[in-house]
């Protein structure tokens, strides 16, 4: 397994690429599946998990040959967040995959053809939040549209366009680095993201903390 030469942790690696909610005789739940770790050594992936209204946990260790895990224990309406790190036989432990955030409000598809589509469009809380000095949305388009998500200050101007473009059907994310149009850093206060897609709109209240 490789080492990074100033830490001597596991290279991170783990890219959520499919989560969505479904249902089946067991109950509701949450599906996440995560691209494999290519090093030779690896033992098991271990999940954390925290919600709007709990600290992070560990929740599961999978074994090497699954990139993937059904989450029962969750409550329609909760927004939960999840991140994963590897495991080697000499159980050294990879750096952390970017947290995911999954708002549980409403259901999307589950055929086959169709995983990773949601029925609705949605923007996510930003993560973390209060944050500093970055935080990311994940955002949901249901089918193709014209996108916009954009950060505007208290008085209402728009501080920086984060997208500005046609999107397909499926879950995206992006990145504010708490800066302006002119990558100029923007002072610590309430800002708003506004999301839109077609005709429908979605506003967070988003805090930046320095």
């Amino acid at each position: 397994m490789k080492y990074t030469a100033y830490q001597g942790f596991i290279f991170p690696f783990c890219i959520l690429i499919s989560i969505f909610i479904s249902s089946d005789l067991k109950g509701q739940h949450i599906k996440l599946t995560w691209s494999p770790n290519p090093e030779n050594d690896i033992k098991n992936y271990v999940i954390y998990r925290a919600s709007t209204t709990s600290q992070e946990t560990e929740i599961a260790s999978v074994p090497l040959t699954d990139t993937s895990y059904l989450d029962y224990d969750i409550i329609i309406g909760e927004t939960y967040y999840y991140r994963i790190t590897a495991v080697d036989s000499a159980d050294n432990i990879s750096e952390f995959s970017d947290p995911i955030e999954v708002p549980t409000d409403f259901t999307t598809t589950v055929d086959p053809s169709t995983i990773g589509i949601p029925e609705k469009f949605y923007l996510s809380q930003n993560y973390p939040n209060p944050f500093n000095p970055e935080t990311r949305f994940e955002y949901y388009v249901a089918k193709h549209s014209p996108i916009s998500l954009a950060v505007y200050n208290l008085l209402g101007k728009k501080i920086r366009t984060l997208v500005n473009d046609n999107k397909s059907p499926g879950i995206y994310s992006i990145t504010w680095d708490g800066r302006d149009e002119f990558s100029k850093k923007v002072a610590s206060g309430i800002y708003f993201a506004r999301f839109k897609a077609g005709e429908f709109r979605q506003t967070r209240k988003i805090d930046l903390q320095k």
